[in-house]
């Protein structure tokens, strides 16, 4: 089979490499506790989605928090390390990701903080799998490069190097 994108073709045999970029908004869950006045620990779950791709990452944080509880916000620094899976409709891969996270917490109202965060996510993710045998006119989903086929067979492997991770949200405490 054959592939052709932009006036290339590419044959049996051939390899063809790409960057896709995921951008979603999904919502993050965290279950936690606070240790102390300056330390807390909690669970992590993020379940992102675009298009066909998708993954989910569940991680367990630590994080030293500065300041004190009645401060106007309290910055803080920490290290998470878990599990990461991702697939599509014809992929998949899971393994270990790990990172560091920053962030703000501002009280708001008793046992109510709003919280501003960053997270650099890495991993170990590896995935692979065969689309089903293609022939037409397509584009590519991450860019919608137009593309035809003639009875190829795509084997697609790769990794999930790293992530930035954006977030905003209220925190309850008990």
């Amino acid at each position: 089979g054959s592939i052709t994108i932009s006036g290339t073709t590419y044959s049996t045999g051939d390899s063809l490499s790409y960057t896709e970029e995921i951008k979603d908004t999904s919502p993050t869950f965290k279950l936690g506790a606070v240790i102390d006045e300056t330390h807390r620990v909690y669970l992590r779950y993020q379940d992102f989605e675009e298009d066909s791709s998708g993954g989910k990452i569940t991680t367990l944080n630590y994080e030293y928090m500065f300041g004190e509880d009645n401060d106007k916000y309290r910055p803080y620094l920490g290290v998470h390390a878990g599990h990461g899976k991702i697939e599509d409709d014809y992929v998949s891969g899971s393994g270990l990701v790990y990172g560091a996270q920053a962030g703000i917490i501002v009280p708001i109202a008793k046992g109510f903080e709003f919280e501003a965060g960053i997270a650099y996510i890495t991993s170990n993710i590896e995935y692979k799998g065969t689309w089903p045998t293609l022939n037409g006119s397509y584009e590519f989903i991450n860019d919608g490069t137009p593309f035809t086929a003639t009875n190829a067979v795509i084997q697609d492997s790769g990794d999930f190097d790293k992530a930035v991770s954006m977030s905003m949200g209220i925190n309850y405490k008990f």
